[in-house]
């Protein structure tokens, strides 16, 4: 092979500066994945990547096109645009179709394939680029195309799976970006690389008259690929802030705290359709008491622990679903499966009461769903009595208009619908009488320091007695001391849900507890001052 290599190792200065371009190049390439990766929706993912694939095919067209300054006596004769223009487009495409894949965290092995199918598209555009300043096909080293590709695919892969393997952490908040030890590792690698892409297709030797005609044109569009991606990367961050200004609630520490929530959306919404579909959604049930400590209901919650993203907060999971439309199929799925174990129980030694169940707007809303869910209870057996629907009192005030025909729908059919976190937001008592719901979940905030508050005494007594004389239920949620069960208790709430009275369990460990219940703290409260 020695004998074949037509064009000699650089000098070490030229290797060095060209490194150092290298470890550039490898920068902003990276900072544009990243970037890219954390944008939120799919419309917006989409021209996200296609942006970032124009300036990282910019900067490696630069790169193959300045590494050319490298070898003495070996500079390109006068350019032909449009060879030069159609290796830029080659390399753009080529990142088109594999950064969506090698800035994802899905199986490694797409992440491969993606990393091999860039180092094609890499040689090839080096191919047409050194084609328009006189190099001849007739000269291919089959040799050198061989190792450029073997150590273009290792390359590429090897810095895809780091930063998948980045991408994953960030999950935990523990995201690590690529370092510029390994950025500089890497740019040792390019040096030799381009050398073996020179010597695949090798520059004729430099024509005394004509040697600097083609200077102009090289430069100017070296320097065009690199002002597109700079550009591209100036801008991002503002990019970035706009996208998650109009789809994620703004935190207090702007944009460097937002940055890991889109992060770990983005990573979310990856792997939705395998999470929905597999046995990493699994249902917990948290008992609901009335005040003898008698189990009423079951809140079906969900928990996502998973082998490759390990545990997934919930509420995360479910804005994950919100922004790639996929919350109609996730309640949906948790409906389904908690109405299987419904079904289960009523044909084995398993609680027999009902169940309620968290549900969005838009599921509501849906077409067919009242028909579907009645489908459902049908199929199981389940009486309509038995399962009821939560939604959050500002779900119910934004969208008060629309909700009132589902709710009614659902009314004439048996299932009630509780306005849940009543108290969190701004409420509309009015709509305590216009909206048909079965009843009110008080949230923690109302309970926050009651024995000790009395102006928070006086608010859940006036709520728990306006309900009743509304004809709605009322459940206190966040109940976390046998002190505030009794004081819930003496306020007029007929139901009690909270840790101190039993936390989220497992299908399988709700049976046990069961057959073991005593009667509850509650039950045993003693009379306390009337507020």
């Amino acid at each position: 092979m020695t004998a074949s290599l037509l064009t000699p190792f650089p000098p070490l200065l030229q290797a060095l500066s060209f490194g150092l371009f290298a470890m550039a190049v490898v920068h902003v390439c990276q900072r544009l994945v990243e970037r890219s990766a954390m944008v939120i929706g799919p419309a917006a993912r989409h021209v996200a990547f296609s942006r970032a694939a124009m300036g990282i095919g910019s900067m490696v067209w630069a790169l193959d096109a300045g590494g050319m300054f490298m070898y003495p006596g070996r500079l390109p004769q006068p350019a032909q645009l449009a060879p030069s223009i159609a290796a830029l487009i080659i390399l753009v495409a080529t990142c088109r179709l594999t950064v969506p894949a090698l800035a994802g965290t899905r199986r490694s092995i797409w992440v491969a394939l993606a990393a091999i199918g860039l180092a094609l598209g890499m040689l090839l555009g080096h191919l047409v680029l050194v084609s328009s300043f006189g190099a001849q096909l007739g000269q291919f080293n089959w040799q050198a195309a061989l190792a450029g590709l073997l150590l273009a695919g290792v390359l590429a892969t090897s810095l895809a799976l780091r930063h998948r393997s980045a991408r994953l952490r960030a999950i935990q908040a523990q995201f690590q970006p690529l370092g510029w030890p390994d950025k500089a590792l890497a740019a040792l690698a390019i040096v030799p690389l381009h050398w073996l892409l020179m010597n695949m297709l090798p520059l004729p030797s430099q024509l005394p008259a004509a040697a600097t005609e083609g200077m102009p044109l090289l430069i100017t569009l070296v320097l065009f690929g690199m002002l597109m991606a700079l550009d591209y990367l100036r801008h991002l961050p503002s990019d970035l802030q706009a996208d998650a200004a109009g789809k994620l609630p703004m935190p207090y520490g702007g944009l460097e705290s937002m940055v890991p929530a889109s992060q770990q959306l983005a990573i979310l919404i990856e792997h939705l359709p395998r999470l929905l579909s597999s046995a990493a959604l699994r249902l917990h049930f948290q008992p609901i008491v009335d005040t003898q400590g008698e189990l009423r209901r079951l809140e079906v919650l969900s928990r996502i622990d998973d082998t490759l993203l390990g545990r997934v907060h919930p509420e995360r999971f479910f804005r994950a679903c919100d922004l790639a439309g996929l919350t109609v199929l996730a309640d949906r799925t948790v409906l389904l499966g908690a109405l299987a174990h419904v079904h289960a129980w009523q044909r084995g030694q398993g609680p027999r009461l009902c169940i309620t169940v968290n549900v969005a707007p838009q599921t509501l809303l849906d077409a067919g769903f009242e028909a579907w869910l009645l489908h459902q209870l049908h199929t199981y057996a389940i009486e309509a009595w038995r399962l009821k629907l939560e939604l959050t009192e500002h779900a119910l005030i934004a969208n008060a208009g629309a909700m009132g025909d589902a709710l009614r729908g659902l009314k004439r059919a048996g299932i009630g619908v509780l306005m849940d976190d009543f108290g969190a937001g701004y409420s509309s008592l009015g709509l305590l009488a216009d909206l048909p719901i079965e009843g009110i979940k008080c949230d923690r905030q109302l309970i926050h320091a009651l024995p000790a508050d009395r102006k928070r005494q006086v608010l859940l007594r006036h709520a728990c007695q306006l309900a009743r004389e509304l004809g709605l239920s009322v459940t206190v949620e966040g109940v976390e001391s046998a002190e505030e069960a009794l004081w819930v208790r003496r306020l007029g709430a007929e139901l009690l849900q909270g840790f101190h009275l039993a936390k989220p369990m497992a299908a399988e460990s709700l049976l046990a507890w069961h057959a073991q219940q005593q009667p509850s703290p509650v039950a045993q409260a003693q009379v306390i001052p009337t507020v």
